[in-house]
């Protein structure tokens, strides 16, 4: 005996369609998990999601594209792995919580920018590297 046999399959169907603005209804020829009206609108919801999506990377991303351009700025000025005096670097308003990770160098654990970091020293230096 198949006691699968009369299981009813639990289909996640949508009544309304999720495209904000449009009220119909899913037709019954959409496949289960459609959830909106027709193709011509789920398109339309993934641009949305798609868009969004984008906004929060970007959003993510800037903070840490302009931070790296300071950091090149200052190691185009003074060079990379020399010292430079965290005088000259406060002005420039950096956001020392960023990070994209960590690396060593010489013993001494740095945070990572991308292809760029840098190691805070005693007494008040800063050395950036290329990674």
């Amino acid at each position: 005996m198949n006691h699968f046999k009369n299981k009813q399959k639990n289909v996640m169907k949508k009544e309304k369609c999720e495209l904000p603005g449009c009220e119909k209804k899913i037709p019954a020829w959409r496949h289960g998990n459609a959830t909106t009206c027709c193709k011509q609108h789920a398109l339309l919801l993934k641009k949305e999601r798609e868009a969004a999506n984008y906004k929060k990377v970007r959003n993510t991303a800037d903070p840490i594209i302009r931070l790296r351009e300071h950091y090149y700025d200052m190691a185009n000025e003074f060079g990379y792995e020399v010292p430079i005096d965290l005088n000259y670097a406060s002005p420039l308003k950096i956001d020392w919580s960023i990070k994209t990770g960590t690396f060593y160098k010489d013993g001494a654990k740095g945070i990572a920018l991308g292809d760029i970091g840098y190691i805070l020293y005693q007494p008040h230096f800063i050395k950036i590297f290329k990674i």
